[in-house]
């Protein structure tokens, strides 16, 4: 009687070797999902195994940019103008004395207040993550160990409608993606992420945990279907990234996970840990990415001065060289009016909108003419500012008396000394 069939009980082992199955012997299709990864062995499938053009491009990461992924600019914290650049370890002490927000690190706001005696340091550190160069640290330098209940304080990150709209929101095909970035502290300790669109007053949050040592945080977030983003460049939604909450924003509900109407009691989880309760606490963070996918990909790096203009669009520091001590940057140029006035214009990389023009105040200035350099007046440098998205005129005062003919042209630089602070350099600010 012929046998039909055989089970593998009675094959020994290695018997059904590749050489004895002929060319074209197995035909059988293989059910979809049949072999998956858990079913392959390491190292089963090698270079040498794949047949030329059985891979083909259209299906290599579907569905995933392979650039320009990540919708989050600066977040390995490399630009920091004005911390006086890119190149330096530059801090600012004191932070928490009173409510008002600053930058550190360019598009990445600290912001807060009502922390009693609690006070902290805000730093750009080389210490990072394998393949990262810096980091953004916070370092508690007072305590405040029961928070007000209105006390606050967060980084804060901030999107243009138009940066977001391949996510769909307000439609049934909404795409979910994947905040990530690395975290550091000095112990162990929970902070809170949240979400706020602000075209539509929904929000949506999510707890973290910090260790000892540099770990990634991948927060998956659901499609907005019901909400709508507009396409535009004002601010459609911020990033609040928790790490001290009163009573006033973590007494009500907190949903995470999901989507919903905001509610100022319900913002931040209960639970995280006050960062002030401690004076040896420290929280720190790079590498942050947000992508449109179910899953956190390998962070995006970008060239530094592919970073630096996106900065720009928002906020640029003019009459500061970040790898030269003793710059003499030139940056305007106009026409001798009278001999003690001129009138000059600039042009810059466009900006967001029309950014607010905020001139140096220290007498680092000179304009030079066919007569020779004279000094800016410090006490009224710059008057009648005129800006648009890529250029400003305005008129000067000399402060010495060899200014130059009415007629000459002149242009304007430093004279060598290094502008530092705000006082130091000129500023354009566009900032959401």
């Amino acid at each position: 009687m012929a046998i039909d069939t055989i089970g593998t009980n009675a094959i020994a082992d290695d018997a059904i070797t590749a050489a004895k199955i002929p060319a074209g012997a197995v035909v059988a299709d293989i059910a979809d999902g049949g072999i998956t990864t858990a079913k392959l062995a390491d190292d089963a499938v090698t270079n040498a195994k794949v047949a030329n053009d059985a891979v083909q491009v259209e299906n290599i990461n579907a569905g995933v940019g392979l650039s320009h992924r990540n919708l989050m600019i600066n977040g390995a914290m490399e630009i920091a103008q004005r911390g006086g650049g890119g190149y330096g370890t530059p801090s600012t002490t004191g932070v928490g004395a009173d409510g008002s927000g600053a930058y550190l690190i360019d598009h990445y706001m600290y912001q807060g207040g009502t922390l009693g005696s609690g006070r902290y340091t805000v730093s750009k550190v080389a210490d990072s993550p394998d393949g990262f160069g810096s980091s953004l640290k916070l370092a508690c330098t007072a305590t405040q160990s029961s928070l007000g209940s209105n006390a606050q304080q967060y980084i804060q990150y901030k999107w243009e409608g138009q940066e977001l709209q391949r996510l769909n929101y307000g439609s049934s095909g909404a795409k979910a993606s994947t905040l990530s970035f690395y975290v550091k502290g000095n112990a162990a300790a929970q902070y809170h992420v949240d979400f706020y669109a602000d075209d539509n007053g929904q929000r949506y949050g999510k707890r973290f945990n910090v260790t000892t040592s540099w770990s990634r945080v991948e927060i998956p977030i659901a499609g907005l279907t019901t909400h709508a983003i507009d396409n535009d460049h004002n601010k459609s939604m911020t990033l609040f990234i928790w790490f001290a909450a009163g009573s006033d924003f973590t007494g009500g509900t907190v949903s995470e996970d999901a989507w919903g109407a905001y509610a100022n009691n319900a913002r931040v989880h209960s639970g995280i840990t006050n960062f002030f309760d401690s004076i040896s606490r420290t929280l720190q963070f790079t590498g942050f990415q947000w992508e449109v996918n179910t899953v956190a990909t390998d962070y995006e790096y970008r060239r530094y001065d592919d970073e630096l203009r996106s900065c720009e669009r928002y906020y640029q520091a003019i009459g500061q060289d970040f790898s030269d001590t003793t710059p003499q940057t030139k940056f305007a140029t106009g026409y001798i009016n009278s001999a003690t006035q001129g009138y000059g214009f600039m042009r810059f990389p466009r900006m967001r909108v029309k950014p607010t023009v905020t001139p140096p105040t220290n007498q680092n200035l000179d304009f030079k003419t066919k007569s020779g350099p004279g000094a800016v007046n410090a006490s009224n440098p710059f008057s009648g500012i005129i800006s648009s998205e890529d250029s400003f005129s305005f008129a000067c005062t000399n402060h010495a008396s060899n200014f130059g003919q009415q007629g000459d042209a002149f242009y304007m630089s430093w004279n060598g000394v290094q502008a530092q602070g705000s006082s130091g350099w000129m500023q354009l600010d566009a900032e959401l």
